[in-house]
């Protein structure tokens, strides 16, 4: 599969890394990567999605105020045809 990892965390990098080791991954850190990695399947006119899987960091409080750039790559990397969304965690559920 070719998965992007979107996360700034280290140590959840590191475990999804861990757990999708063997697949094509794409790890960037930043928004801006994260969209760039989705853009050329558009400025290119390339047919199909460019990754079967894309993992988003949980959102986060911060004050009052929650950050959920994650979610915006989210519902960009939906409209470049990826099909399943997932969040990444240190959890074990």
């Amino acid at each position: 599969m070719k998965i992007l990892i979107f996360d700034d965390n280290e140590r959840r990098r590191n475990a999804a890394e861990a757990r999708f080791k063997g697949h094509d991954l794409t790890i960037v850190t930043t928004f801006d990567e994260a969209e760039g990695a989705l853009d050329p399947y558009v400025d290119h006119g390339n047919i199909g999605a460019p990754f079967d899987v894309v993992l988003i960091p949980p959102p986060e409080t911060h004050g009052d105020r929650e950050i959920t750039s994650g979610e915006i790559i989210a519902f960009f990397a939906l409209t470049r045809g990826v099909k399943e969304i997932g969040c990444i965690t240190e959890a074990n559920h």
